[in-house]
């Protein structure tokens, strides 16, 4: 990106999420994966809904959720060689041939729905998957390419709010067809209107710019277990990224089945209309869409997987609830406003709430994937979630099959059967990976004690490594600066404040590293000093509060030479930063005690500021400590 480039996306960034629309970079990719995704519902719900009203009650079950399965079963057999593929080519010239292909795939669609026949309708299923999963990895690895870091979150929140608007715009346009009179005009008219939205996404996909391959790609692989295995490795690398494609493949699963209910769940358990059935299905995608861009909002346009949690917590209560909703009985006549007079505004309700928590639970870790990860790797990565998720939902499909065909239980019960594993595979991915919890305490102390402002964040750089230098004030300065950063961060923490009950859990979950003196124990010096050097030549951030201490008079005290010794060890820039406004409140030494004075310490306002990234060589600690003075303001004690 240029320097002109980024200036235009800093500006873009300050701006929000929404000016990205008005950009080349990012417009005419987003056009052109929400034109596929709407187009794929257009016909999707249309077949479904012929399937659902147009079938013996036998057939109805089973071959829903088989076209959702035969939808999903691509990305388990095709995502290792489209994301080896993806990695290696223009990520812009191939999306324009995976629209051609849409196009020659729903001139089929319209004729397998003129003939009838309900296996040329499920094969053109297993075909649109299989353009879906040739253009997975190119629609989250292009992202990275094309956006800043600081934008990742807001353009996967546009990308999931596109998608998920077109998601019930096809399910309502596809079911209006499906329905559309007379009859025999249906399969033309389904026809048409696939064939020209495919053809539309096509003319939107030539104004994407170039993404070309990253250096060091290498060759494509053809086999697809060597294939499969480097793609494992590569999610596999960090922790947090292989468990955040766990808890997005069972977002995959979760949202596949309660989808794919919708039909028989408005028509056998609510009695519903058509119309009504396309609408709850509408619900739902909604309310993923402003998950998604409230997401954004909520983690102030960083990579906050603190909301991860919420989502997940919120997932099983609703989903809960939802298998409990009950309301009066209407008859299928009855139009959408009878319908919610009746009730129907339970059921309505959960399902939106289905879709905003699955927003707030799955866009952080999309997020999560695209940071975290090589950009000569992302796509593979990628690939390779796809292909878990895809089993995911074949397994939801098989799931769905077991409970309401071979147990003959009832849709409320198969919901109720998600809100119980949902949990359980929370507790599994919180528990491995605690940095999620971390995270959602961190977000919550920021949040309710604290109004936090910052400055100049930018200053801090994207990607490589760094030696952060910040004064210190309270217990909690490095959740705060945790808190802000959209990069992880390894804090130096004196061993005291480390072990300090409930922040000894979020030091550790974000590995953090104890320190005491060298004459109290010489063997977690040395330990400390080694993992702050490992972390600088793993390219990653560490932060130091020099001063050793926390302040118990509100100023400044001499920097000791320990960031001079790593500096040595591994030279890398340092960034200044200063915190204001913490001395006196809640987790500060002023000598007035804590919790006197009544609440003034409630919702204290902050502020971190961020100087120039200077140069370790000949570096001194006055130096430093006169740029973390003057980003501080003075050198007197806080107000």
């Amino acid at each position: 990106m240029s320097a002109s480039e980024a200036g235009a996306a800093q500006a873009g960034a300050e701006r929000g999420q929404f000016s990205l629309l008005l950009t080349r970079r990012f417009s005419p990719f987003f056009i052109t994966q929400a034109l596929g995704a709407f187009n794929d519902n257009v016909y999707r719900n249309a077949v479904i809904v012929l399937i659902v009203f147009g079938s013996g009650s036998l057939d109805r079950d089973f071959l829903a959720n088989m076209g959702a399965g035969l939808f999903a079963l691509p990305f388990f057999l095709f995502s290792a060689l489209a994301g080896e593929i993806a990695d290696h080519g223009d990520k812009a010239a191939l999306t324009r041939r995976i629209k051609i292909a849409e196009i020659c795939i729903m001139l089929l669609g319209g004729l397998a729905v003129a003939s009838g026949s309900v296996i040329a309708v499920m094969a053109v299923l297993f075909l649109m998957g299989t353009q879906s999963t040739f253009f997975g990895p190119i629609k989250y690895a292009i992202i990275p390419q094309h956006l800043r870091q600081a934008e990742l979150v807001g353009g996967n929140g546009l990308v999931q709010m596109g998608t998920f608007v077109a998601i019930p715009a096809g399910l309502m346009l596809g079911g209006a067809l499906a329905g559309a009179e007379p009859a025999g005009n249906r399969p033309l008219l389904i026809g048409v209107t696939v064939v020209g939205l495919a053809t539309a996404g096509y003319l939107a996909s030539r104004f994407i710019p170039g993404a070309p391959p990253a250096a060091g790609a290498g060759r494509i692989c053809w086999n697809p277990v060597t294939v499969i295995a480097r793609m494992s490795r590569a999610a596999a690398a960090k922790r947090s990224v292989l468990l955040s494609i766990l808890g997005i493949s069972w977002f995959w699963l979760l949202g596949s089945v309660v989808l794919a209910q919708m039909p028989n769940y408005g028509k056998e358990i609510l009695n519903a209309s058509e119309t009504v059935t396309t609408s709850l299905m509408a619900t739902l995608a909604v309310g993923i869409g402003v998950g998604s861009v409230v997401c954004e909002w909520l983690s102030g346009r960083r990579v906050e997987i603190g909301l991860t949690p919420i989502g997940s917590l919120g997932l099983t209560v609703v989903a809960a609830h939802l298998a409990f909703s009950t309301m009066s009985p209407v008859t299928p006549e009855a139009g959408l406003a009878q319908f919610l007079a009746a009730g129907g505004w339970g059921p309505v309700l959960d399902l939106f709430l289905i879709g905003v928590f699955g927003g707030l639970y799955v866009v952080p870790m999309y997020s999560v994937i695209q940071q975290r990860t090589r950009q000569e790797t992302r796509a593979r990565v990628i690939a390779f979630n796809n292909i878990v998720s895809s089993l995911f939902m074949v397994i939801g499909a098989g799931l769905s099959i077991l409970v309401l065909v071979a147990l003959e239980l009832s849709i409320p019960d198969l919901f109720l059967v998600l809100a119980a594993i949902n949990l359980g595979v929370a507790i599994f991915v919180f528990w491995e990976v605690p940095e999620f919890v971390a995270r959602f305490l961190v977000w919550c102390l920021m949040r309710s004690l604290y109004r936090l402002r910052f400055r100049d964040l930018d200053r801090v750089p994207e990607r490589g490594a760094a030696v952060l230098v910040c004064n210190h004030v309270s217990y909690v300065d490095a959740l705060l600066i945790l808190g802000v950063l959209r990069r992880p961060v390894r804090f130096v923490m004196i061993k005291r404040i480390y072990d300090m009950p409930l922040l000894n859990f979020i030091f550790r979950s974000v590995n953090a590293v104890p320190i005491t003196a060298r004459k109290d124990n010489p063997e977690i010096y040395r330990n400390a000093f080694e993992s702050l050097a490992d972390a600088l030549r793993n390219q990653e951030l560490v932060c130091i509060f020099p001063e050793g201490h926390l302040t118990s008079d509100g100023r400044m005290h001499e920097f000791r030479p320990g960031v001079l010794k790593l500096l040595e060890q591994v030279p890398a820039p340092v960034v200044p930063m200063a915190l204001r406004g913490l001395w006196g409140s809640l987790f500060s030494h002023q000598g007035r005690g804590t919790f006197r004075g009544g609440l003034k310490w409630l919702r204290a306002p902050v502020e971190l500021l961020v100087g120039k990234p200077m140069a370790p060589e000949g570096i001194t600690t006055g130096q430093l400590y006169e740029e973390v003075a003057r980003l501080r303001g003075a050198g007197k004690a806080e107000a």
